[in-house]
């Protein structure tokens, strides 16, 4: 049990714990984590609506006039990101190159989360290679 204790110094109360009690905290608040299939791409997509993204998942759209939309989960820094995204999903799908383009993702960890990261976002020079499959 956590008690309190006033330093007599300050007056203060300050919480005191034996290194056992610290220990079994820790495992109750870890095996419910784990238990719980909680990742932390499931804690920052809380309140996000289940999405249904269609027949080619969340990263590619194509209209019935055949545009082809690359959902881009990384932001352009100048490095190429999106013509390098453009590019493997124009190739890959045999595309004219002139329908293609490229949009930001939104907001939703689950779909959309650096797989090296754990979350959404860009950084590390991790973009192309990260999401190359």
């Amino acid at each position: 049990m956590i008690t309190l204790k006033t330093r007599p110094d300050a007056g203060a109360v300050a919480p005191t714990a034996t290194r056992r009690e610290m220990f079994i905290g820790a495992a109750v608040v870890g095996g419910s984590l784990l238990i719980g299939g909680c990742s932390q791409a499931d804690i920052l997509s809380l309140g996000q609506p289940k999405a249904d993204f269609g027949a080619f998942g969340p990263f590619i759209k194509i209209a019935p006039d055949g545009v082809v939309t690359v959902l881009s989960k990384h932001i352009e820094f100048g490095q190429g990101t999106g013509t390098a995204m453009a590019a493997i999903v124009s190739e890959e799908l045999d595309a004219d190159w002139s329908t293609v383009k490229v949009e930001l993702a939104p907001g939703n960890t689950k779909a959309y989360a650096n797989t090296l990261i754990g979350a959404q976002g860009t950084g590390g020079s991790t973009a192309v290679n990260e999401a190359w499959d």
